[in-house]
């Protein structure tokens, strides 16, 4: 019974390696040995050298949480990156979601204020229309005052056929581009959202499980000392080999197991495999940065 004893600790103390220790050993000596060196006392610090490797994992998780926060960064851009959000992002191929939206509206107000203006002269008393096309003559002056991308505004007397260019070719083009490509950055950064909420929600649920697990073990250690104190090893061997349901101590350690292989399954394993997040969106789903040809005639003028 006494060796028993020693065997079942063994298990307790270092799991399936400890009882191999014991398995192998081939004489009551050993097995005294094995208990001289490995006193149950001992559980407090091994169970904690494990949560200690449990944490070393969280840290990792904070690093790749804070690495997504990076990579968003790129993605969305903000107003401190300045000129920077209106050229294509080394590592991604598009501007940022920022830069897009920032050109956009200044495309928009742009393109407003020509056509406004345009229609304005075309359609005043004194307004030339050239007999051929039914147009404002192209040498027409036309004042208008256009936006500038710092959100001030500058006035500016622009030739017919110049508004015309700008309203038909190049405002056009610049914001089939942006609708082109806006949408697919706004699916990436959405993306990132989604993973660093989950990563930030199983970092937490992270700590609080291991600081539970912390709990239990402080609990264990110390009643495995009054355990020791009342020299009770029969009611130890039954604990341990789970015949007495209602021991105390059996119901701690079954319970610490329980939740460290839930600990371990659910919530390590889970951000390993990259279960968390909600998926993700790789370069390679995206198209290239579009560019297309404006139709003939502005959507301003329409």
């Amino acid at each position: 019974m006494k060796w028993a004893i020693i065997g079942i600790i063994a298990v307790i103390v270092l799991g399936g390696a400890g009882y191999a220790i014991y398995t192998l050993t081939s004489a009551p000596e050993d097995a005294q040995a094995w208990w001289d060196e490995k006193k149950l006392d001992n559980f407090e610090t091994l169970a904690n050298r494990e949560l200690e490797d449990y944490e070393t994992k969280i840290s990792e998780h904070k690093k790749t949480l804070q690495q997504l926060k990076v990579q968003r960064i790129l993605w969305a851009g903000d107003e401190k990156l300045g000129d920077s959000n209106f050229r294509e992002q080394k590592d991604t191929g598009f501007w940022t979601l920022y830069g897009y939206q920032k050109q956009q509206e200044y495309r928009n107000g742009q393109g407003e204020a020509l056509a406004n203006a345009y229609k304005a002269a075309a359609s005043a008393g004194d307004a030339v229309i050239d007999a051929d096309t039914g147009e404002l003559d192209g040498e027409t002056l036309i004042s208008v005052e256009l936006p500038t991308r710092d959100g001030g505004s500058s006035t500016r007397d622009i030739k017919a056929t110049d508004v015309l260019a700008l309203l038909n070719t190049e405002i056009e083009n610049d914001l089939i581009e942006i609708e082109a490509n806006i949408g697919r950055v706004e699916q990436m950064v959405d993306q990132y959202d989604k993973s660093i909420v989950a990563w930030e929600q199983q970092i937490q649920a992270e700590e609080d499980g291991l600081k539970e697990l912390r709990k239990q073990v402080k609990s264990i250690a110390a009643e495995i000392k009054l355990q020791k104190a009342k020299e009770d090893l029969a009611e130890l061997n039954k604990t341990i080999n789970g015949e007495s349901d209602d021991s105390e101590l059996g119901k701690m350690i079954r319970n610490f197991e329980d939740r460290k292989t839930k600990f371990k399954a659910e919530e390590l394993v889970a951000a390993d495999e990259g279960k968390k997040g909600g998926g993700s969106i790789s370069l390679s789903d995206l198209d290239k940065p579009t560019t297309a040809k404006a139709p003939k005639k502005s959507r301003f003028l329409k």
